[in-house]
Order: C-alpha cells, then structure tokens, then sequence
C-alpha cells in the first residue's frame, strides 16, 4: 500500500512539474512580435465600435436637444466627429485601464497591453 501512495505521489509531483512548464511555455508564446494582420484587425474593429457608439451619440444628444430645447442638429457631421473624437480617447482610455485591460479589438485579435515596469 505504501508502495501504491508512493507512486501517487510521484504522478503527482510530475503532473504539477509538467503543468508549470507548460505554464511557462505558454507565457513566453504569448509574448512576441505582433503581425500586421492582427494590429490591422484590432484597429478595424475598433473604429467601427467607436464609430457606431458615436452615431448612436448623436441620434441620442439630437432626441434629447429636440425634446428639451426644442432645437435640433443642423450640422450632424460636425457635431458627429466632435462626438468621435471624445468617443475615441475614452474607449481607448477606459477599456485598456479595465479588468481585461483590452479593448473589443485587442481581444478578438488576441493581444494584451502590457505595462513596463
């Protein structure tokens, strides 16, 4: 029987051992140079979220003029690329200083910011 748990414990130890290094393995892959297909993608894709989250904006601040005020946005693609460009620097911002530290892009492209230390 001793000679049973003692064999357990040894599978053990060298499943333990070979999950660690495969960890490892898996930490130095991840980190490496990334291909202009994948930056392409994440940028791609998230001009278009930016993009529609600010036309979304404006139909929203124009309902909200238009029932408050009683004014409407004559000049949409003026207001829309002010919207846009607030848009951007707080998707930007907000989504890579969240838990996942991605935005939507980044992480359908399967890449991860980093910060140096």
């Amino acid at each position: 029987m001793s000679d049973m748990n003692n064999e357990r414990e040894d599978m053990t130890e060298e499943i333990v051992e070979v999950d660690n290094m495969n960890k490892t393995d898996v930490e130095v892959e991840a980190v490496g140079k990334v291909s202009l297909k994948d930056a392409f993608m994440s940028t791609i894709i998230d001009v278009i979220i930016t993009g529609a989250i600010s036309i979304a904006g404006l139909y929203i601040f124009d309902i909200i003029l238009k029932v408050t005020a009683g004014y409407y946005v004559k000049e949409k693609i003026s207001v829309l690329a002010i919207i846009y460009l607030i848009v951007t620097i707080l998707y930007s911002s907000i989504m890579e200083s969240s838990k996942t530290a991605n935005t939507i892009g980044k992480r359908a492209s399967n890449l991860k910011v980093i910060k140096l230390k």
